[in-house]
């Protein structure tokens, strides 16, 4: 599921290889309206189209990060302008917590529990994470600074209550592993599509971590014991 930001009205545009035409609908609660925030591809562009692109051309759209890349413009009247997924939904907890909500009967029914696998590129907490004096300054551009440089810890502390929300509703048992490329701020890895020979070497040695090799173990005892 990809999930690419529209710019002209700040929804979600969803491509998927299934239907998942569920996800943009979302019925009144006791008078309170839908915000229609969730867009399937397929409605608006037609099965034809949507089936036709390649994965490279969609994970582009999904991965159109502000000022690094160019938006992206899709063929309609009047034309959609895409940006990165990471404006609504940086690490597709809303996504999850949609689809969890609208198959939770039938997982409870036919499943036994929930396994949720996050891959993040930082830490939600670094290691070396330290509270900076701010002087005069600081303060002057602090409104500015402190929305870009909170703005992923914003997604994590709302994302965090969406899903503790959602599988606080489950029966069944739910399990949430994540498994982290970053674990301190020094380990920079640029945002770009070439990586040096040292960047993808870091990426490769990243699964070997002490955190991210416990959840593998894991995630593989959590599959067996369900099988």
């Amino acid at each position: 599921v990809y999930t690419p930001t529209i710019l002209n009205d700040g929804r979600q545009l969803v491509f998927s290889s299934q239907s998942l035409s569920f996800l943009g609908k979302q019925e009144p609660i006791n008078g309170m309206e839908s915000s229609y925030q969730t867009v399937v591809a397929s409605e608006i562009l037609g099965d034809g189209v949507v089936n036709n692109l390649s994965e490279t051309s969609v994970l582009r759209m999904n991965a159109t990060f502000p000022f690094v890349l160019p938006m992206t413009t899709l063929p309609t009247n009047p034309s959609i302008e895409l940006s990165d997924a990471g404006v609504r939904d940086n690490f597709g907890g809303v996504i999850t917590c949609k689809f969890l909500n609208f198959f939770r009967k039938w997982i409870e029914k036919e499943t036994a529990g929930v396994i949720i696998v996050q891959a993040r590129d930082s830490k939600k907490i670094m290691g070396d994470n330290k509270l900076r004096f701010m002087n005069f300054s600081n303060r002057l551009t602090a409104p500015i600074d402190s929305w870009f440089s909170n703005f992923p810890r914003t997604h994590d502390y709302e994302q965090d209550q969406l899903l503790y929300l959602t599988l606080e509703q489950f029966k069944v048992k739910t399990t949430v592993l994540t498994y982290n490329l970053r674990t301190a701020s020094k380990d920079r890895v640029s945002l770009s599509w070439h990586l040096t020979k040292r960047e993808k070497q870091f990426v490769e040695n990243a699964m070997n971590q002490f955190d991210n090799n416990k959840n593998r173990f894991k995630l593989k005892r959590l599959l067996s014991d369900r099988n």
